[in-house]
């Protein structure tokens, strides 16, 4: 019996040993690509990421707009900033009260918690002496504490709780929903957050001395993206911030977006993304630290404006800080070489008075120029009366009286009579030459009147207005029109028969994708992408 035993138990071992051994050579001898791929990943120990830099923005004459430089930022762990969250410090002592050796470990806990929040007032009290006010850094530490605390109190209600819809209802008594909280750990709770920009070499400076024996405070390198002309051409350069859409270019993980890096939020920073958004490169170590694959990083690339920002800047300095915008366009090329919308904020400082800008009741977010209907004005004197010398409807000697009283019933008064109850025609002859030169109310619209609506439809597109919709008059694609004249966004008569109807979707749209010109209400500004 115990031979037969001894039998078998060898036979067993010579069969595990058989396979082993088959197996071994399967691996040796036998050519497997999915093995071998197996094989190779196994191999790849880690992937090391290179950072990129996002591409400039530049004005005509060269002029760097928007850069990327090298910067540091002050970093607090949130081991250390967690101690500012009274959630965590309960959840510590409700901890230690509920162990068997409750009577000394509650005492060893108050006294950590109480050390370690004098610590962390010091270095926010050091902290203070960067710029931001103690109740700014507490701001920010809250911010912190709060977003990793709520992703910790998720996970604990879904994995103790996941067909529950309310943890609160799920688990009614609340210090067993914080225990269930601080026991969650994530890799959140062991990583340093950014608390400061270190914006000049002194801070950096002062930063290492400072904190050079703190512990949970760090100084992390980083690309600073800084805007040399401050608020000029705030709204039309944009500004950055940190992203928040991972699926944004998501299909790429060398291009999609990590934690904390910047995206364009507003202005040619948001519009250009695609060409300013730099890869990141990527270096592949295998278990033995050898490096077994590269790839290079792509900077983003530039971007170049119509604009002339000293131009835009020496204009601004003679504007009031108030609700006003200034458009200047080369009339030769068509470019805007400035687009002025006032109050202006400073783009180096948006992401820290974001919500003072915000409330702000002039509205410096926006753009005047482009996000705002306005009618055409004055500027369209000229063209009405170009159309009536065209159309035979008055003389350049011919005379309308301008007098120092207000218009009849449904005729618009005079600029001067609204403003200083006066006339042009007491200090000239109201003929087109001083007309133009007094920009009259009275003689436009007199002799507006008199020209046929096709006829004044037909000029204004002809100097470009209604392009947008992309509809001729009828006077120049033929057809006929009723004396209905009323004016619209982005045509002239409401009216139009025999034509059919066209509606915005009808409209080309410019993609994100069709970066060569840049739509902006009634003009264009181009936007080249450097080689």
């Amino acid at each position: 019996m115990y031979h037969q035993r001894v039998k078998i138990f060898a036979i067993v071992v010579a069969a595990v040993l058989a396979v082993c051994v088959i197996r071994l050579a399967r691996m040796q001898l036998v050519s497997d690509a999915a093995l071998q791929e197996k094989i190779e990943q196994l191999r790849l120990q880690q992937a090391r990421t290179l950072k990129t830099a996002r591409g400039r923005i530049l004005d005509r004459n060269g002029n760097i707009l928007a850069q990327d430089v090298p910067g540091f930022e002050l970093h607090i762990g949130y081991e250390l900033s967690s101690f500012a969250d009274e959630r965590v410090q309960k959840a510590k002592l409700l901890i230690a009260s509920r162990r068997d050796d409750a009577d000394e470990k509650l005492p060893e806990v108050e006294n950590q918690i109480e050390s370690q929040k004098a610590h962390l007032e010091l270095v926010i009290q050091r902290l203070s002496f960067f710029g931001p006010t103690p109740v700014e850094i507490e701001d920010r530490l809250d911010r912190i504490n709060n977003r990793i605390w709520n992703l910790r109190r998720h996970l604990a209600w879904k994995r103790n709780y996941p067909d529950s819809n309310d943890f609160a209802a799920a688990q009614p008594d609340p210090n067993a929903r914080l225990l269930l909280t601080a026991r969650v750990d994530v890799a959140e709770i062991y990583e340093v957050y950014p608390l400061l920009d270190l914006e000049t070499e002194d801070d950096v400076f002062d930063a290492q001395l400072e904190f050079a024996d703190v512990s949970g405070i760090s100084i992390v390198p980083k690309n600073r993206r800084v805007y040399p002309f401050a608020d000029a051409a705030c709204q039309i350069i944009g500004w950055v911030r940190p992203q928040q859409q991972s699926e944004v270019f998501a299909d790429d993980p060398l291009l999609s977006y990590t934690q904390g890096e910047l995206a364009g939020f507003s202005g040619v920073e948001y519009v250009c993304e695609e060409i300013l958004r730099g890869r990141r490169g990527e270096e592949v170590y295998d278990i033995d630290k050898e490096l077994v694959g590269r790839t290079e990083t792509e900077v983003g690339g530039d971007v170049q404006l119509a604009i002339d920002i000293e131009l835009q800047a020496l204009i601004q300095e003679y504007l009031p800080d108030s609700n006003i915008a200034v458009v200047v366009i080369e009339v030769a090329s068509g470019d805007i070489l400035s687009m002025i919308s006032m109050p202006v904020y400073d783009l180096g400082r948006i992401r820290y008075d974001f919500a003072k800008i915000l409330a702000d009741q002039n509205h410096p977010l926006l753009n005047r120029t482009i996000e705002s209907h306005y009618p055409p004005g004055s500027v369209t004197k000229p063209l009405i009366l170009i159309a009536a010398l065209e159309e035979g409807k008055i003389s350049a000697q011919g005379v309308i009286d301008c007098p120092a009283e207000k218009a009849s019933q449904y005729w618009p008064s005079c600029w001067i009579f609204n403003r200083f109850r006066t006339g042009h025609s007491l200090a000239w002859t109201n003929k087109a030459r001083n007309a133009i030169r007094g920009s009259c109310n009275i003689y436009f619209s007199r002799v507006a009147n008199r020209l046929e609506p096709a006829a004044l439809q037909k000029w204004l597109f002809n100097f470009g207005y209604g392009h947008k919709l992309f509809l001729e008059p009828l006077e120049v694609s033929g057809g006929s029109l009723n004396r209905h004249f009323r004016q619209a966004a982005g045509y002239i008569s409401s009216s139009i028969p025999n034509r059919p109807a066209q509606t915005l979707a009808d409209v080309p749209v410019l993609k994100k994708s069709d970066l060569r010109w840049f739509g902006i209400g009634q003009g264009n500004f181009r936007v080249t992408p450097l080689q």
